[in-house]
């Protein structure tokens, strides 16, 4: 039973349906109360809302759809910029928290550009998830409309934008299949700011994951042309793409046409299944742009 008010509302979320499970609903059996007057509808205006029992039936076919997995948590969370406490990873905690002050909602400071993204898990080795939808939980407390004109992808391919609702949290973006290894949130200009995200697919698409080591981790590094002794972050496991994390490798900028270099030392006769770079997010990320990498062993100068 409800409290009398203006307008009220029951809502019954059926199994998956904050992923987007959809069912066939045939008709809906309200039980109204026998000891009390009035018209009494699954939405109510003027009047206290009380339902004594809510039956669903659906055609057999459609009862049991095919099972959804959100396989967002799985992943790593990065953003362009962070204000008030508000990282990345808070979107991927399992929390469908939409009030700023329960801690899991995240938050980046006013820019052009502005993107959220989570790397899958298997991503660094080149595993694709065929992506179903994306679901977005918007902040319900205050500054409900900063996710108007928020763009939703998968890798390289647009799904979708978001056009803001007044009183809507939450927001499905149809990816159709799309495989890819990130996906991402991006906003031309303002602030970006979201209290989870849920990558969606079928169960029985869930990729292998196959069993890789990073042999990088915690190896001999150098780097040239007058840098700080700071090569061995790039190999310290910590993934921040942002410079105050003191994790991210830096060098003079070289006036000899030969270029600058960083490199790590691995074991003789080492396989290479890939390289994985993780760049800046906060600023300067464009000095990625023409890097080359190479396997084995390279003329350098500096």
């Amino acid at each position: 039973m409800t409290k009398s008010q203006t307008m009220n509302t029951w809502t019954l979320w059926l199994p998956g349906g904050r992923l987007g499970v959809m069912y066939g609903v045939k008709s809906v059996v309200i039980f109204n109360r026998k000891d009390c007057w009035g018209w009494i509808t699954v939405r109510q205006e003027k009047r206290a809302l009380t339902l004594c029992e809510v039956e669903v039936y659906v055609q057999e076919q459609d009862s049991t759809p095919e099972p959804l997995i959100n396989v967002a948590p799985a992943g790593r969370a990065y953003q362009t910029s962070t204000s008030l406490g508000g990282e990345a990873s808070r979107a991927i905690d399992g929390l469908t928290f939409t009030h700023w002050k329960g801690d899991s909602c995240t938050l980046t400071q006013p820019g052009n550009k502005t993107q959220w993204r989570v790397d899958l898990e298997g991503w660094e080795v080149g595993v694709k998830y065929p992506v179903e939808r994306v679901v977005m939980y918007n902040r319900a407390d205050s500054k409900q409309e900063r996710i108007n004109n928020t763009a939703v992808w998968v890798g390289d391919f647009l799904c979708g934008t978001i056009t803001y609702k007044e009183g809507e949290n939450m927001y499905f973006v149809e990816c159709g299949g799309r495989r890819g290894s990130t996906v991402s949130l991006t906003l031309d200009q303002g602030i970006l700011s979201v209290c989870e995200v849920q990558v969606v697919m079928k169960s029985r698409n869930i990729p292998r994951i196959p069993t890789y080591t990073n042999v990088a981790l915690g190896r001999e590094a150098s780097q040239g042309h007058n840098s700080a002794k700071n090569a061995g972050r790039a190999v310290d496991g910590n993934t921040s793409g942002k410079i105050r994390s003191n994790s991210c490798t830096w060098s003079e900028t070289s006036n000899s046409g030969d270029g600058t270099w960083w490199r790590v030392k691995l074991d003789q006769g080492t396989v290479v299944r890939s390289v994985v770079i993780v760049n800046r997010m906060d600023a300067f990320s464009q000095r990625i742009n023409g890097v080359q990498v190479w396997v084995g062993d390279v003329e350098r100068s500096g």
